[in-house]
């Protein structure tokens, strides 16, 4: 548990489970309920394109994530004594990620990486189940993305998120 209601360093590995991945976290406590989380993350690509020539493919991407997270009911959980087990509350975070263009183990030409990066001002909440935390989070903003090598487009991003991990 974390001294006087202030949120713990943590580092970890969680499966996300819509728009599957794997990612290994560390957060690092900057301030009584804020934290620096940065993620390092290996997200599922599939691809079906059914235009002109039928194709499938799906591959690994690799995408890597640092944003503030802001834990601001901690203390109230912590007063109350309900569980802050791995900083079990609710939270508003900016995820920035940042796409290199790496794909790892693609099954054919389909999937083509891509560059680029989103930021994503997002609203959820950890909770501890068992030994394990599911975490759950959405939100709304801003990506420019393209495939490697070609011209990026700008627009709305949509970020939603079912994960469990320790």
């Amino acid at each position: 548990m974390g001294q006087e209601g202030t949120p713990q360093f943590l580092y970890g590995n969680q499966l996300r489970l819509i728009f599957p991945g794997l990612e290994q976290y560390v957060e690092l406590p900057v301030g009584r309920s804020l934290v620096v989380r940065s993620e390092i993350a290996l997200n599922l690509g599939y691809v079906k394109r059914t235009f002109g020539q039928k194709v499938s493919g799906f591959g690994l991407v690799l995408a890597g994530t640092v944003s503030p997270r802001w834990y601001y009911n901690y203390n109230k959980r912590f007063v109350r004594g309900k569980s802050v087990y791995r900083n079990s509350a609710n939270f508003l975070t900016v995820r920035s990620t940042f796409l290199p263009g790496f794909l790892i183990g693609k099954s054919n030409g389909a999937l083509r990486p891509m560059t680029g990066f989103t930021v994503i001002p997002s609203w959820g909440l950890r909770r501890p189940l068992g030994k394990l935390i599911l975490e759950a989070s959405a939100g709304l903003g801003f990506r420019r993305t393209a495939p490697k090598g070609e011209s990026k487009t700008s627009g709305g991003g949509f970020d939603l998120r079912v994960q469990i991990g320790f």
